[in-house]
């Protein structure tokens, strides 16, 4: 029995001092590739290795020096282009550990201001690693990045210590790239975390508001609109994704105002004064529709959609003379009035949509559209050719 409890003390003894050792090993090696100017690659391996025997310890792993090293080990890691491949979260590592130094309660850690410094630091470096993750569309990797910047900004600010990290622009970074992976959850929180800090974009209640469009939640897509809405009054973007919040539930007036006044104080923006138009259309105010689209032409000679609607009112026009050609009650004059007037207004809807197949030549809704209007004014030549070009977008 007694040489049985002699084992378990010495197989104790042997572990502390291999938790010890590894823990040496590791600063021992930390210092012998900051002497070689940060070149000796080896030295740094064997340190990171010795690290993470170490950390792994729950007797080495109560102590803030243990944690402190772990994370200038991967900082430098990081900083190291050969390692760094192969070590894709080592700022994230890096950041956890220094602020896990200070969160297992040892009090004889001495390495504060260190810490701080080197968080900082560390933290402009996950912002930049996280812009070169999203341009190569390793979004998940992004995220975590831009996240982790947020998080050192908040741990720095409930120690008290003064800092410039900037963590909103990460945060609205994290946003698109929580949107890129369809990460709808994680989107809103950070969209939302945005708004309570005042972040300076209108873009951010826009976004958050076709989130919840997406979602069917009319709700609070219009609750994140009306917050965008009392900080920046005179956005377009706001005003415009208002207004097709507003068409959707039939309520087109109660922006229209909003839309004109916007409008006059962004005179160029066509977008804009399309939406007004779209709006006059819903209200049933041709005249007005079509005076708004004239302007967003007059803006934007190119605007596909403007010339299209233009084209789609003719064509409204017109149809409902076809209508009344159809009522069997109609007399002989009566329905060659109402034929001419129907292929007056068919000639005068096909220079805008003419206009419209010119600016996107690879619409198929276009071309199958001229088709028709050109086989009812007897043009079946050009019908014909209208088909063709149908059928040849793929």
């Amino acid at each position: 029995m007694k040489k049985l409890i002699l084992s378990f003390a010495v197989a104790g003894i042997i572990t502390v001092s291999t938790v010890k050792a590894q823990y040496l090993s590791a600063f021992n090696n930390l210092t012998a590739y900051q002497s070689t100017g940060n070149t000796d690659v080896e030295s740094l391996k064997k340190a990171q290795q010795a690290i993470d025997v170490a950390i792994a310890d729950e007797r080495s792993s109560i102590q803030g020096k243990t944690w402190y090293y772990r994370g200038l080990i991967y900082q430098l890691v990081y900083e190291n282009k050969e390692l760094s491949a192969t070590n894709s979260d080592a700022l994230i590592k890096a950041s956890e550990s220094y602020q896990k130094a200070f969160n297992v309660g040892d009090t004889k850690f001495k390495q504060t201001k260190e810490s701080y410094e080197n968080l900082i630091t560390c933290s402009v470096q996950l912002y930049n690693r996280g812009i070169d993750q999203y341009q190569n569309k390793q979004y998940k990797e992004a995220l975590l990045h831009f996240k982790e910047v947020a998080n050192i900004k908040g741990f720095l600010s409930k120690q008290g210590v003064q800092n410039n990290v900037d963590d909103n622009n990460s945060l609205f970074n994290a946003a698109l790239a929580a949107l890129k992976l369809d990460d709808n959850a994680n989107a809103k929180e950070i969209l939302s975390k945005l708004i309570d800090n005042n972040y300076d974009s209108p873009a951010i209640y826009t976004t958050l508001s076709n989130i919840y469009l997406n979602e069917n939640n009319d709700a609070k897509a219009k609750e994140a609109l009306e917050k965008g809405t009392l900080r920046y009054p005179e956005n377009v973007d706001i005003v415009i994704s208002q207004l097709n919040l507003y068409l959707k539930e039939g309520k087109a007036n109660e922006v229209l105002d909003k839309m004109i006044k916007a409008s006059e104080l962004d005179s160029k923006n066509a977008s804009l004064l399309l939406a007004i138009g779209v709006t006059y259309y819903e209200l049933k105010d041709v005249v007005k529709a079509e005076e708004y689209y004239n302007k967003a032409i007059e803006k934007n000679p190119n605007y596909f959609e403007a010339y299209n609607n233009l084209g789609q009112i003719y064509l409204e026009k017109a149809n409902a003379y076809i209508e009344k050609m159809n009522d069997p009650k109609i007399t002989d004059v009566k329905y060659k009035e109402f034929e001419k007037e129907r292929e007056k207004h068919l000639k005068t809807s096909l220079p805008y949509l003419e206009k419209a197949a010119e600016i996107k030549p690879n619409s198929k809704e276009i071309f199958l559209v001229l088709k028709e209007v050109y086989a009812k004014l007897g043009d079946y030549e050009k019908s014909k050719q209208m088909k063709l070009k149908f059928e040849s977008i793929k």
